[in-house]
C-alpha cells in the first residue's frame, strides 16, 4: 500500500512546508522532481487541484513548484500554476518574492537571512492563511526589531 504519485506531491510539499531546514531541505524537493518527471503527462493535476482548494496544503504546494518553476529545475503548465495561486491564500507577489529568496539563501545557499531565531519566525508569518496583506503585515510586525527599528510608543 503506498501513496499515489499526486498524493506524494501534495504530502511531500506540505511536510517540507512546515519546518524550514537549512539541512537537508532540499530533499523534498528532490522528491517532489522525481516524482514529477517519473509520471510526467500521468499526473492528475484536477484531482489535486480539488484537494487543496482553500487548503494550507495549497499553500505548500504552490510555494514549491512555483519556485521550481521559477528556477527553471521544471517546467509546469502555467495554468497549473495558476490554479494553483487562486487556490492558495498566503501570498501576493510580494509575499512569494520574500519566501522564494528565504528558501534560495536559507535552504539552497545555507546562509542565514536574518537572525537566527527570526527565521522560523519570518517562515511562519509568510504561511500563514490569513491573506497576503495580513501575512506581510504580521512579517513586518516581528521583523522590523531585527532591522534596528523600533516600534512606536
Amino acid at each position: 500500500m503506498r501513496l499515489s504519485s499526486e498524493l506524494q506531491i501534495v504530502y511531500t510539499a506540505s511536510h517540507w512546508a512546515l519546518e524550514l531546514k537549512r539541512e537537508g531541505g532540499l530533499f523534498a524537493f528532490l522528491d517532489i522532481i522525481y516524482l514529477l518527471r517519473r509520471a510526467q503527462q500521468n499526473i492528475h493535476w484536477d484531482a489535486i487541484l480539488n484537494w487543496v482548494q482553500d487548503s494550507v496544503a495549497g499553500t505548500h504546494l504552490y510555494l514549491v513548484l512555483s519556485y521550481l518553476n521559477k528556477n527553471d529545475v521544471i517546467e509546469l503548465d502555467r495554468k497549473i500554476l495558476a490554479d494553483l495561486f487562486e487556490r492558495q491564500r498566503s501570498f501576493g507577489i510580494l509575499n512569494l518574492k520574500l519566501a522564494h529568496s528565504l528558501v534560495t539563501r536559507y535552504v539552497v545557499t545555507g546562509k542565514i537571512p536574518v537572525a537566527p531565531g527570526k527565521v522560523a519566525v519570518l517562515w511562519e508569518n509568510l504561511l500563514l492563511d490569513r491573506g497576503a496583506a495580513r501575512n506581510l503585515v504580521s512579517v513586518s510586525k516581528h521583523m522590523l526589531p531585527s532591522f534596528g527599528f523600533r516600534r512606536a510608543t
